[in-house]
Order: C-alpha cells, then structure tokens, then sequence
C-alpha cells in the first residue's frame, strides 16, 4: 500500500472535493482536473487506479439524479454502444499510438470545435435545423470518443460537444454525460484491471475516494441549480477550451 504525508493526504482530500464541484457543476471535468493535479504527488498510474471508482460512481449518481436514466439511455444508447467498441478499438493499437502527437491533435480539435460554438452565426446548431443528422452525427463522435479513450483515458471531449451541440436542458446535458460516461467507464475499468493499474490495494485507495467526490458532487448540484441556461453554456465551452489548451500544453512540456 502507498504511504503518503499528511500533507500529501490532505491535497489529495482537496483536490479531490475541488474535482467533484466542477462534475457537479457542469458535468465531466472530474478526471482531467484531479489527475492533472494528483500526478505531482504520486504516479500517473496510480493517479488513474484512484480515479477510477469516484469516476464510475460520481457518473452513475448523476445519470440517476433527476429520474433522466432510462430517456437518456433510450435516446443515447447507439453513442454508448459506438464509444465502447471504440475504446476497445483504441486499446488495440494503443502501444503503436505517438501519445504527445494525439493529445495535440484532440486539443487543437477541441478549441476549433469550442470557437466554432462560440462564434456560430445563428442560435441554433445544425443539428437543431436538421435533426436526422443527430444520430449519424453521435456515432460519428461516439466512435471518435471511444478510439481517443482507449488510446490515452481521454473519451469525454468528442462526446460532451456532441451533447452540447444538441442544446440539451442542463439536467439532461448532466445526465447523458452521467449515463454515457458511467458505461464507458465500465470499460476503462476492465481495461485498468487487465494490465494491473486497478489491484486490490490501489481498489481500497480508489473506494475512499468516493466521499470526498461526492462531498463536492453534492455541493456542484446545488450550485447549478441557481446557474441559468445560457450561462450553463457558456460555462462548459470555456470550460473545453481550457482543457484543449491544457492538452496542447501537455503534449508540448
């Protein structure tokens, strides 16, 4: 079992509230922010393990939050099943992937995609004029998602613009996040437990976890609660543009 200070423990503890607030908030972000932070005190890999039990739970308890479950699962259910057989696509070819190469490629994805949603002529989304393309359209991205999470953990951009294209009600975008995520994380997980990131021991270090996640889950809802939809918006695209210019960063330094 890792040992850590209390110092240590205590930024963990933090960082892992501060995580919470932000998916709470708008959605997704928990992973990103807190193993961004988490992996200047210990490894990378067991960064991840401890993630990956608030992840799946933190997502569950929000695509069952607002009884939005089983509507968003009837109308998501192919971008679920797309993502998953992308990750396992990923998976595969994973060991030839240019890690730094990828995440500079997602990153300057996600900012042009984020300015274009930012700078967009009229109100509505393409989608939103022609709907039969929201189907094609989710595969497309489910797909995309799912190839990039297999490749580096990194599946949410593709599928949260997708889902912000849409201009979903916040509560439904939060909820077909919540649903969307908890499946593909199912797959993470197996994926973590086949090479030996999620063990016994780094399982006990993810579960304790859990409570400081929702500490700050809980905190979030209620600050959405009070945020108007437009402003909900604006949130999360400035919120894909930190993490594009993030990514670029990383893949840089």
């Amino acid at each position: 079992m890792p040992e850590f200070t209390l110092l240590q423990s205590i930024a963990a503890v933090l960082t892992l509230i501060a995580g919470g607030l932000i998916k709470g908030t708008i959605g997704f972000g928990l992973p990103l922010f807190v193993i961004s932070l988490l992996s200047n005190i210990m490894p990378i890999e067991l960064a991840l393990a401890i993630m990956t039990l608030p992840i799946m739970a933190s997502n569950l308890w929000l695509s069952l939050h607002g009884r939005l479950f089983m509507v968003t699962l009837k109308r998501f259910w192919p971008v679920i099943i797309t993502a998953g057989c992308g990750i396992f696509i990923g998976a595969q070819i994973v060991v030839k992937a240019d890690q730094s190469l990828l995440r500079f490629i997602l990153g300057v994805v996600i900012i042009g995609m984020s300015l274009l949603e930012v700078f967009r002529p009229g109100k509505n989304t393409v989608i939103q004029n022609q709907p039969r393309l929201e189907t094609p359209l989710g595969l497309i991205m489910g797909s995309l998602g799912g190839v990039l999470g297999g490749l580096s953990t990194i599946y949410g951009p593709p599928l949260i613009i997708f889902f912000n294209m849409l201009r979903l009600p916040k509560e439904l975008f939060v909820a077909a996040i919540g649903v969307t995520f908890f499946f593909t994380s199912l797959f993470l997980v197996l994926a973590f437990g086949s090479v030996g990131i999620l063990t016994q021991k780094t399982a006990l270090l993810s579960f304790l976890a859990i409570p400081p996640v929702f500490i700050g889950l809980y905190v979030g809802l209620c600050l959405r609660k009070r945020i108007p939809q437009k402003t909900f918006q604006r949130i999360v695209l400035i919120f894909l543009l930190l993490l594009g210019v993030n990514l670029i960063r990383q893949s840089l330094f």
